[in-house]
């Protein structure tokens, strides 16, 4: 068996991985959207300092 291992020297693609982008001003309701995955199908939610 053999361990899955990170790509060396490359870069992941967030665009695949992060579902909701909120500015820092909209913590509670990026909070919410997280806290709340089951419903709103949020996988990675980044809160950003220029939203």
């Amino acid at each position: 068996m053999t361990a899955l291992r990170p790509p060396i020297n490359r870069q992941i693609n967030a665009q695949r991985v992060v579902t909701h982008c909120f500015g820092s001003g909209d913590f509670l309701p990026a909070s919410d959207i997280f806290a709340n995955a089951g419903q709103t199908g949020a996988r990675k939610v980044v809160l950003s300092r220029t939203g």
